[in-house]
């Protein structure tokens, strides 16, 4: 008896740590977005779900969990079981922000472990043509003489908004942020001269900008974009510590097997080379990409410091 207890002990021993991911998947995958259904992040994700299913043999479906900046979103993943049936669509909102802003969150969004880096997207400060203000520089001037401006984003603590922050710990400018909670409202109202400025990512801005509803002053870029060839970046203009970029990436609740994070890994980085994918998400002005998931952390972890200094700097947070 003993000798068969020790005999069964050596065989779980020599199993293979990753033998419970060898059956996965099963059965449906959830994508966690917590954002709203036809933004960036939840058209990204469906992009990728759809060929995440292909390859996987299992669907992946998209669950939008919106509120409170991306955090109900966050926590319901951060909170979710580590048995690779739950994938998380992240940001720099919700990977590197709101960890430092919310003060009574029930998770924390630096549990989720990083599987892949998936697009960047440029950031833009646009004024409304009412202002008669035609670069940043003039911008800077005019807040010189005690002129305040009025700037929209998608709401408080949003990497957006931090960039205003950031704008004004670093030139002096005298911004003064209103948040809107449909982003489409703040612009309507910066063409229609209500709001001065706004700051945004470039896909929902494309088509103002050239329709010349909204003139881009400057981007937080490292370098000029395509779409915008005469608009130049924060560090062309001696702001390189103004150098912000927007990104998404694919993340896990802890626990899930490393197996399961490597298969994952290995299924971006080769839809990321794929021709379908990369023009459909170039085609939304976002800047498709892969990384190891270890990349992928080390990038977390500077940006969560980064900001999280930015907050504390402007004494900022939120009361869920």
């Amino acid at each position: 008896m003993r000798l068969s207890v020790l005999f069964a002990a050596v065989l779980a021993l020599l199993m293979p740590v990753s033998a419970p991911a060898q059956d996965w998947p099963s059965r449906p995958i959830s994508l966690v977005v917590p954002y709203s259904a036809g933004t960036a992040p939840d058209v990204i994700a469906r992009l990728l779900g759809n060929q995440l299913a292909a390859r996987l043999g299992q669907p992946v479906v998209v669950d939008n969990r919106v509120g409170a900046g991306g955090l109900i979103g966050t926590e319901f993943a951060a909170a979710a079981k580590g048995d690779g049936y739950t994938l998380f669509l992240g940001s720099l909102d919700t990977q590197a922000i709101i960890g430092h802003l919310y003060k009574n969150k029930r998770q924390d969004p630096a549990t989720l472990l990083p599987v892949s880096l998936l697009g960047r997207i440029v950031n833009v400060i646009a004024a409304s043509p009412a202002l008669k203000i035609d670069s940043f520089e003039q911008l800077l001037v005019a807040g010189k003489t005690g002129r305040s401006f009025t700037f929209a984003t998608p709401g408080v603590g949003t990497n957006l908004h931090l960039i205003g922050e950031l704008i004004k710990a670093s030139t002096g400018a005298n911004l003064v942020h209103v948040p809107y909670k449909a982003a489409s409202t703040g612009y309507t109202d910066a063409m229609e001269g209500r709001i001065d400025l706004v700051i945004a990512g470039l896909p929902p801005l494309a088509t103002l900008l050239r329709d010349h509803k909204l003139k881009a002053l400057v981007t937080t870029a490292p370098q000029r974009v395509a779409t915008l060839p005469d608009t130049p970046t924060m560090a062309e203009l001696g702001h390189k510590d103004l150098t912000v970029v927007g990104w998404f990436g694919l993340l896990v609740p802890a626990g899930t097997s490393p197996a399961i994070v490597d298969k994952l890994n290995a299924d971006v980085r080769a839809i990321a080379q794929t021709d379908e994918y990369r023009n459909r998400m170039q085609a939304m002005f976002i800047e498709p990409t892969a990384n190891s998931p270890a990349e992928f952390g080390a990038m977390i972890k500077a940006e969560s410091e980064r900001f999280g200094d930015i907050i504390r700097r402007a004494n900022l947070s939120i009361q869920q």
